[in-house]
């Protein structure tokens, strides 16, 4: 350390000195600060969290094992307030289980550990108790490892099925503690020599379908010996990137989008339920291959993704099957700025749910449409970190959820970060993923297009969700149809039925007559009369009058208006309530020959004195 000064104002023996006390004093903050009992963070280790030092002390973390606090992202703070008001809900939970042969177990976990201590996220806890100003969530420095190791060579093959479907269930059902980390569970079960079955069980809060990708790369990665990239960013620099972004631009930009959308579309509403049921049901259905590239073709065609197909097909499902004019659905965006270098390597939730609103008229040319909805999805994404919350808020409906319907387009298969070449034999993969949402749509594009639907079992029944994935289906067969050539389809000629249904609804409606081309309506009683004179024509109250009785009554006016000099022309007033009196009247106007001017005793008197006069 050394000390520069003036020597014409300052004596060298005082600047010794005050240079010997300062050096002594940092000397003692230094003993003081690597002592055993002196650890201890401050509010400005952690800029990002906005906390003063008493709710610092108060997070549920030692301060030696603190090594980072920030906020949460859109959607962390939606799971986070589903997770705490479905209590034991395995909303959010999700599971991957998948059979490893030629593995060596320990190596495998220690690969898992070792990604687990790279990756702040993996090693994150919640808190929102007591006076935090927000929900936050804290990094722990260590962790246990999340891996258990399970030895069941001993049972039998057939034993071991039964049991390893149990386990799963249970670790879904276990669910986590969001305030206790690690909120993963890495089961492996050692069924043979080198045979495992991997039951990997993790809160959605911490990876999106990205990430979840991305992280098995990186586990097989350190299998293999080998190092992975490591990103330039972290997953705080995306939170700090959030808080940097244009609230008021965002806003402007959803409330127009807002102003497209007349009501919420309720899905659940327009289908029967079955309201006593819980838990989750999935529907699942495969387009073939010739179909999916049909599908692209046609995609590529008109200059839009497959992912644009798909949620055109759903817009027109939700508008049918609602009866709305404009419906709204969520479609979930990646979320993974471009300005955030190496976005893509980051382990994190970065996804958000956002309302798409469409009004599809029928007249509107298929391709023309399309393209107008791809051009909203570009748009959405330049606003797709905008919290859901904030946006059902700005919509004028009293805060509530806009759709209760979710379309996710995957992109990103574990099962193909699996198959990345470690050596180790991946089976069939298992993966198990819900929501708090009523219908959750997921697509998964490949060689094969296919299509799961979850869905709560209270408010859907299972018959009604199989017909939802067949119109579903129908819909993007009808676009595949339109691959080989320049489509002039408007979106009305688009049918979703199946060819029952359609034979159904042509026989419902075979309801053509032929009726006399030139009778009148006294010609038609009559004949009515002399056929059933005796049939029930009319009922009111406890009055009830056959053809017979309804015709002589009404002819019995008639000639009495008639000798009162009503015929063609003759405007004839008739004033009366909702009654027998009513129709006879009226017959007997048309039978005189005479035209009835109807009066509603409830106008005013003013209004039917104008009627008279006119």
């Amino acid at each position: 350390m050394s000390w520069r000064y003036g020597a014409e104002r300052f004596d060298s023996v005082v600047v010794q000195a005050l240079a010997e006390r300062y050096l002594a004093a940092l000397e003692r903050l230094l003993d003081h600060c690597l002592s055993p009992g002196a650890v201890g963070v401050t509010p400005s280790d952690f800029p990002l969290a906005s906390v003063s030092q008493a709710q610092l002390d108060a997070l549920p973390v030692a301060a030696a094992d603190l090594e980072d606090l920030y906020p949460l992202s859109p959607l962390q703070q939606g799971m986070l307030f589903h997770a705490l008001r479905g209590g034991a809900s395995s909303a959010y939970v999700n599971q991957v289980c998948v059979p490893l042969s030629d593995v060596d177990g320990p190596r495998f976990a220690a690969a898992w550990e070792r990604v687990t201590q790279e990756h702040a996220i993996l090693r994150a806890g919640f808190a929102w108790e007591g006076d935090l100003p927000q929900p936050l969530q804290w990094i722990h420095r260590q962790l246990p490892s999340p891996v258990q190791h399970l030895d069941w060579r001993a049972r039998s093959a057939e034993q071991a099925k039964l049991d390893l479907a149990e386990l799963a269930d249970a670790q879904r059902d276990q669910g986590f503690d969001l305030r206790q980390p690690p909120l993963q569970r890495v089961l492996l079960v050692r069924l043979g020599e080198s045979d495992y079955q991997l039951i990997w069980t993790r809160h959605h809060i911490l990876l999106d379908g990205w990430a979840t990708a991305r992280m098995i790369e990186e586990v097989l990665l350190h299998y293999r010996g080998e190092a992975p990239v490591a990103s330039a960013s972290r997953y705080r620099d995306y939170l700090a990137w959030l808080g940097c972004q244009d609230a008021d631009s965002s806003q402007a930009f959803w409330n127009e989008h807002l102003r497209r959308l007349d009501e919420p579309t309720r899905l659940a509403d327009a289908l029967p339920a079955v309201p006593a049921q819980t838990g989750h049901g999935d529907v699942r259905l495969q387009l073939d291959p010739a179909v999916t590239s049909a599908l692209v073709a046609f995609a590529r065609r008109e200059r839009v993704t497959l992912n644009t197909l798909v949620q055109g097909a759903w817009s027109l499902l939700l508008q049918r099957y609602t009866g709305q004019r404009s419906v709204a659905f969520g479609a979930t965006v990646a979320g993974r700025p471009t300005a955030l270098a190496d976005a893509e390597r980051v382990l994190g939730l970065f996804i958000n749910t956002l309302p798409i609103i469409q009004a599809p008229g029928p007249e509107r040319l298929l391709g023309d449409w399309l393209r107008d909805l791809q051009s909203l999805n570009l748009k959405v994404r330049e606003h797709e970190h905008t919290p859901l919350f904030d946006i059902q808020r700005w919509a004028g409906q009293g805060g509530q959820a806009l759709f209760d319907s979710v379309l996710v387009f995957e992109n990103y298969p574990v099962d193909s970060a699996l198959r990345s070449g470690s050596g180790v034999r991946f089976g069939q993969v298992i993966s198990r993923e819900t929501t708090h949402y009523p219908l959750t749509v997921v697509i998964h594009a490949g060689d094969t297009l296919n299509v799961q639907l979850s869905y709560l079992l209270g408010a859907f029944e299972a018959t009604s969700v199989v017909r939802l994935g067949e119109h579903l289906q129908n819909l993007l067969l009808a676009m595949a149809s339109q691959a080989q050539g320049p489509s002039t389809l408007c979106l009305g000629e688009l049918c979703m039925l199946e060819a029952t249904e359609q034979r159904q609804l042509a026989d419902l409606n075979a309801t053509r007559h032929d009726y006399p081309e030139y009778a009148n309506l006294p010609d038609l009683i009559d004949r009515q009369v002399r056929a059933t004179p005796d049939a029930l024509a009319l009922v009111c109250g406890d009055i009830r009058l056959s053809y017979a009785e309804l015709d002589a009554r009404a002819n019995q006016l008639g000639h009495w208006l008639q000798s009162q000099g009503v015929g063609p022309d003759v405007p004839v007033a008739v004033s009366a309530e909702r009654s027998v009196e009513l129709v006879v009247a009226l017959l007997g106007v048309i039978k005189a020959g005479g035209a009835y001017l109807p009066l509603d005793p409830e106008h005013p008197r003013e209004r039917l004195q104008g009627m008279l006069a006119d």
